[in-house]
């Protein structure tokens, strides 16, 4: 999770000596950060009886007296109210290892087991920023950050400090490349030797419990009612509720209304009705009493996505709609809930109540323990990069709503109609945890339209996604670059020009362009541009047999005796000599062959069917494909778990037997992709 996004609590202890072996704890306090915002009105502070005398020297230095703590409790019910309070908080403290040497103590003086907890180090954070710096006390970092500075040395009072110290720390830690925890628990455990902490810290289980698969593995339409039962506005209630009962439903969509949208006339829309008009309302018209406007799920959408729409809206209907907007279906929360109970409702809320950055960065939380539960229920690798990249775009789609809002506030509304697409994996749906942005916007009106409004919200769009983990393209393939900014007429031409070049940057911006999917905004304009560039390339053969013959330059990870070629991290990079040799394949034979689907799997498959390349063949692509995501998505977790930065490359040495056996198949199979495409292989 984003070090901006986490729940924390900023604490420290005062003591009677600084002795770890004699000293007593007589007060515990805590600060409460949530989304990097210090909540000053949540705090907790106690006073503690040592059950013993508190020297002079130490009231000296902290003022707290034998008469102070008299009535106060003992360590022992202190921290338990303490812990109670923190909750599954991180934990931040300030020159911490003295403090967690205490109350190790004392936890043992009270016969009870002792477990660190997860706990930040905010005085390493500041030596890993500033290894310059003579001196790393409170005060002489606060001068640095300009925090004032206010009764030190009382708990309550250097908790405040650390948690504003921490806060400042934020984007000076992001600058840096140090944006999750587990980067931020890594980096600092890398700059000191062994210690108390380094050897004690514990990790929380992150798996969820009982978890269910169903709503990640099954589509809406897996699921759906259809055809939808759909009933004009002017039939009469009576009639409604007998049609009800003749199709065994418990509701109908209702249409006929001037706005040509859609209602929904549930049960209990009729009770509502009948209590308040009694048998009088069996005669009215069902479009007086139905709701409106229908909410509705597309076809294709995930089943988790459906109990998240529901649960938002405190619904049990939705509208099914096919890929042109057409009301194919029904799904009821007994549809998608059944006996899958409520686990597939925080992923997508998350993201759904988000008001800040730091709040939708929260989704990397579920979103890992989501994919790390599917890995361990052997749910296909594809699915689970599926579920990753409708995330993603729902976090770009929230990006979008948070800065239009704030756009708007100051530019106005926007001049014309415009969206936003996700490009590249995010747009095939097969993203791993290791995801940064490609984005693009594509507005209408005149020719000569100001591309100033779009490029403001773009910058921001951007910004917020960068600040919530989703990483800046390096490429700057991004929406605020006026080259990923354009006019329709002006992307016709672009794309156009890219098919006429030979250069690599030129090919490789074309193709991340043809796996676009819209995401914000008014997405005809994108499917009308994509249709149009898809059928230029499709009678454009020079263009397609360099796609096809770029693909096939494949740089295997073998060396002498069939030994992996590692890196200067002991690593391979799979998406060099695996994924995008795949998918570039996969996306020169649909454009070839007029195939729209943009997965990688869903390409190879169409081409099949349409008898593009043989069968037997593309299976064993697919099956290597499937293997190399999932080996991946492995690594991204275990380094999520040891802090290291997520990537496409993986450790041959961390796998067992087996993988190492299935990967090594897997990735001789890449070049055969010269067969599938009919161009002789450069390796």
């Amino acid at each position: 999770m984003p070090l901006g996004s986490v729940d924390a609590v900023a604490f420290d202890t005062e003591t009677t000596s600084l002795d770890v072996r004699k000293a007593r704890i007589i007060e515990i306090a805590g600060v409460r950060i949530k989304s990097g915002r210090i909540e000053l009105n949540s705090a907790h502070a106690c006073l503690i009886n040592p059950e013993g005398h508190i020297p002079e020297s130490s009231t000296k230095v902290h003022g707290i007296t034998d008469g102070m703590v008299g009535d106060s409790p003992p360590f022992r019910d202190a921290v338990v109210e303490f812990v109670d309070w923190c909750g599954s908080s991180l934990l931040l403290g300030y020159s911490v290892e003295f403090d967690l040497a205490v109350l190790e103590a004392e936890h043992g003086r009270c016969g009870v087991l002792w477990l660190s907890p997860e706990v930040l180090d905010v005085q390493e954070l500041v030596q890993v920023l500033r290894p310059d710096i003579d001196n790393w006390t409170m005060e002489s970092v606060a001068k640095w950050l300009s925090v004032n500075v206010e009764d030190r040395h009382r708990a309550l009072a250097d908790a405040k400090l650390t948690a504003e110290i921490y806060c400042r720390l934020l984007p000076l830690l992001q600058d840096a490349g140090i944006t999750t925890v587990g980067e931020a628990r890594r980096i600092c455990q890398t700059k000191r030797q062994e210690t108390f902490f380094s050897r004690h810290t514990t990790r929380k289980q992150i798996e969820p419990p009982n978890f269910h698969s169903f709503p990640y593995r099954c589509r809406v339409g897996d699921v759906m009612s259809r055809p939808a039962a759909i009933i004009d506005r002017g039939v009469s209630l009576r009639a409604a509720v007998g049609r009800m009962v003749d199709q065994g439903v418990t509701s109908l969509f209702v249409s006929g209304f001037e706005d040509s949208k859609h209602g929904i006339l549930t049960e209990s829309d009729v009770m509502r009705a009948i209590s308040g008009k009694g048998d009088l309302a069996m005669s009215e018209p069902s479009g007086l009493h139905c709701s409106r406007p229908l909410r509705t799920v597309a076809e294709k959408e995930f089943v988790y996505r459906a109990i998240v729409s529901m649960t938002s809206f405190g619904i049990r209907h939705l509208g099914v709609v096919s890929g042109d907007g057409s009301l194919v279906g029904a799904v009821t929360a007994k549809d998608t809930f059944g006996s899958h109970g409520s686990d597939a409702i925080s992923l997508g809320n998350e993201i759904e109540a988000a008001s800040t950055p730091a709040e939708l960065g929260r989704v990397w939380s579920d979103l890992s323990a989501v994919a790390r539960s599917l890995l361990n229920s052997s749910v296909e690798p594809r699915k689970i990069s599926a579920v990753i990249s409708r995330e993603l775009r729902a976090m770009t789609t929230k990006s979008c709503d948070l800065a239009q809002s704030e756009i708007v506030s100051k530019l106005g509304s926007p001049p014309v109609e415009f969206t936003v697409l996700v490009l590249g994996s995010g747009g095939r749906g097969e993203s791993l945890l290791a995801m940064d942005q490609d984005n693009a916007i594509v507005f209408g009106g005149d020719v000569g339209t100001d591309a100033g409004w779009f490029i403001e919200f773009g910058k921001l769009m951007n910004s917020i996604l960068h600040q919530s983990g989703v990483k800046s393209c390096p490429g700057g393939i991004m929406a605020s670059n006026p080259e990923w900014c354009r006019h329709t007429g002006a992307w016709r031409s672009t794309i156009s020009e890219w098919m006429t070049r030979t250069g690599p940057s030129d090919l490789m911006n074309v193709d991340i362009f043809f796996d676009a999917m819209p995401v914000y905004g008014h997405s005809g304009i994108a499917g009308d541009l994509r249709q149009s560039t898809l059928a230029e390339a499709k009678v454009n053969r020079p263009f397609i047999a360099r796609l096809a013959k770029r693909a096939c330059e494949i740089n295997q990870p073998f060396g002498m005796f069939g030994r992996w070629k590692l890196d200067g991290r002991r690593r391979v990079d799979l998406k060099m000599h695996g994924l995008m040799p795949l998918f570039s394949a996969a996306r020169a034979l649909a454009l070839e062959n007029g195939i729209q689907a943009r997965s990688t799997a869903g390409r190879l498959a169409a081409a099949a069917d349409a008898g593009a390349c043989d069968r037997t063949l593309t299976q064993d692509l697919m099956t290597a494909h499937g293997i190399i995501l999932g080996t991946v998505l492995r690594q991204q977790l275990r380094d999520s778990d040891n802090g290291v930065a997520l990537s496409n490359s993986i450790s041959p040495a961390e796998l067992s037997n087996f993988e190492k056996q299935e990967l090594r198949w897997a990735v001789l199979q890449v070049p055969r992709i010269a067969d599938l495409l009919g161009v002789p292989a450069v390796i």
